[in-house]
């Protein structure tokens, strides 16, 4: 059995934010994927310090009221944020925003990209865009590439436009054109009425655009066994593990089998780790810890962690003791 050495981790996946961005998320989500609240309300209120049965019953009752606490108790500051990821082991982290606006018409993404840029080597900000406004995507993406974000978050299921939309291909050829990543949200999404987005519109999207990495977003569970084959027909594409318990994947029956097999072949230079951890009411340091738990190899365990993200990146790599 290998002897695991403490590496660096980096994070391609979370939501961080001040109590302001997490009201204008809530509320944007709610509108366009209404049922997102009654699926996460128990976890978001465990993260939040609330009791998640009054959570529902106050959405229910006077969602407004709901929203607020909600937000107030997501919400991050600074020194608490950094904090938590040191003690994950966290050396990198992507923050991803949104297009989703507060009150005085500043959005998700100045507040990230304003976050990341005061602490440029730990954070790195992603821009959330709508598809429903192809035009005024790519318009977002330029300015918030001014401020420093570094690639591009789409959620299909929250706009209502399918992933290979034809609209779509404006903004793809746009974050092709600008050498970004695009993170798009794959399989299970959390709104009854969204299609869930599958690998074949992936696949789609990303044997159009090789040169852009495209990062299926959350593992594309339950549709893993087809995300492997379209990563073993398109090398651009990614694999993250975020919103997902890592402790549950080699349980039988997980759906996971397939990443768990080609983790070791196929699949080891495109694995990637991200938590959004409050999808599932766990933190950072309980998923790496996790993943750490599956008993890999360390060379894998050490890819899935962190060198796969830091190649996507352009970070450097880590070292472990037996390369030192």
């Amino acid at each position: 059995m290998s002897v695991h050495t403490e590496q660096p981790v980096i994070d391609i996946c979370d939501g961080v934010h001040d109590s302001g961005s997490w009201l204008a998320l809530l509320r944007g989500l709610s509108a366009d994927a209404p049922h997102f609240l009654e699926f996460l309300a128990g976890a978001m209120s465990v993260v939040a310090g609330l009791d998640p049965a009054r959570t529902r019953d106050q959405l229910a009752r006077d969602p407004a009221t709901a929203l607020a606490a909600l937000a107030d108790g997501l919400a991050v500051d600074d020194g608490a944020h950094v904090e938590r990821l040191r003690a994950a082991g966290v050396r990198h982290q992507v923050l991803h925003g949104s297009h989703y606006r507060l009150p005085g018409g500043e959005s998700v993404n100045d507040r990230v990209a304003a976050r990341a840029a005061r602490h440029p080597g730990l954070l790195s900000g992603w821009c959330g865009v709508d598809a429903r406004d192809p035009a005024a995507a790519v318009a977002e993406i330029d300015r918030c590439a001014a401020l420093g974000m570094r690639g591009v978050v789409m959620l299909p299921f929250a706009s209502g436009v399918p992933a290979d939309d034809p609209a779509s291909h404006l903004i793809y050829r746009h974050v092709a054109g600008l050498g970004l990543p695009l993170w798009l949200h794959c399989g299970l999404n959390l709104s009854r009425t969204s299609p869930m987005t599958t690998p074949a519109e992936l696949d789609l999207v990303a044997g159009r655009y090789p040169r852009m990495p495209v990062v299926a977003g959350h593992g594309g569970w339950p549709y893993v066994g087809e995300l492997v084959a379209v990563m073993m027909r398109q090398p651009n594409v990614y694999l993250d593990t975020s919103g997902h318990d890592p402790r549950a994947m080699a349980a039988p029956g997980s759906g996971w089998e397939p990443l768990l097999f080609h983790l070791r072949g196929a699949l080891r230079r495109r694995v990637v780790f991200g938590s959004a951890a409050w999808t599932h009411a766990s933190t950072q340091e309980r998923s790496v810890a996790a993943v750490r738990g599956l008993g890999l190899e360390e060379r894998h365990e050490r890819a899935w962690l962190h060198d796969n993200a830091a190649a996507l990146l352009g970070l450097p790599l880590a070292i472990s003791a037996s390369d030192a």
